[in-house]
């Protein structure tokens, strides 16, 4: 599994500013449409404690946390391109590692939580992504859905739009979509690129006049069901 490190510059934005965020893309940088939108589901792991939550929190600057993620509408009942994902992040860049796992496509949905934890945690360890003294700790924390937008440009600086975020709580006794979603108010863009992009990034930002923010989804959804408190 490869290690490409990259930059993610995070955006939180109400409805005007990104407008702001789609004029300023359109006039001053060679975006273009990289993919279809698509749904985006992700399902968090932690341990009991949290520790994923509370490096973050505490801004480590070497930390990881682990999900499942996949594509398609859950209305619709289809899980696509189902992979065990480790993002990891060391100072200011970050990597991600993932394998496809078929083999849960069909389960994801329709059994208990609970029946699912001890598969994954042996996949993740199969695989390398997780190591023997997590191997019994981790558990199912949060379900993220999203609508994705991808943009690219000539240099390979990608842009990602996400609207109509929504959180759900999970149960080990209880089916994944069996939470009423709560629906997260504002958008998130991310400009993402390689180290050697860096200062061409930097050059084609000085023409934004909106701020990045420091944002993980991931403790923005803990928030919103009450698990951590994150601002």
């Amino acid at each position: 599994m490869s290690q490409d490190y990259r930059y993610e510059v995070k955006f939180v934005l109400n409805e005007i500013q990104l407008s702001e965020f789609e004029f300023w893309m359109a006039a001053q940088t060679s975006m273009k449409e990289a993919y279809p939108d698509r749904v985006v589901n992700s399902l968090y792991f932690d341990d009991s404690d949290y520790r994923a939550a509370r490096d973050n929190l505490t801004g480590l600057p070497n930390r990881e946390k682990f999900r499942f993620r996949w594509y398609g509408n859950p209305a619709d009942g289809r899980v696509l391109d189902l992979r065990l994902e480790r993002k990891v992040r060391e100072g200011r860049l970050g990597f991600k590692q993932s394998c496809r796992l078929q083999t849960l496509e069909e389960k994801l949905l329709v059994v208990k939580l609970a029946d699912l934890c001890d598969e994954c945690r042996e996949e993740f360890f199969r695989i390398g992504l997780l190591r023997g003294d997590l191997l019994s700790q981790l558990i199912p924390t949060l379900y993220v859905s999203y609508n994705r937008q991808y943009y690219q440009d000539i240099n390979n600086v990608r842009i990602t739009v996400d609207r109509g975020i929504e959180f759900s709580e999970v149960r080990a006794n209880a089916k994944l979509l069996q939470s009423r979603p709560i629906l997260y108010s504002k958008k998130i863009v991310e400009i993402k690129f390689s180290p050697d992009l860096k200062d061409n990034v930097a050059h084609l930002m000085k023409s934004l006049h909106i701020a990045p923010k420091r944002c993980s989804k991931y403790l923005h959804g803990l928030s919103m069901i009450g698990t951590a408190v994150y601002i």
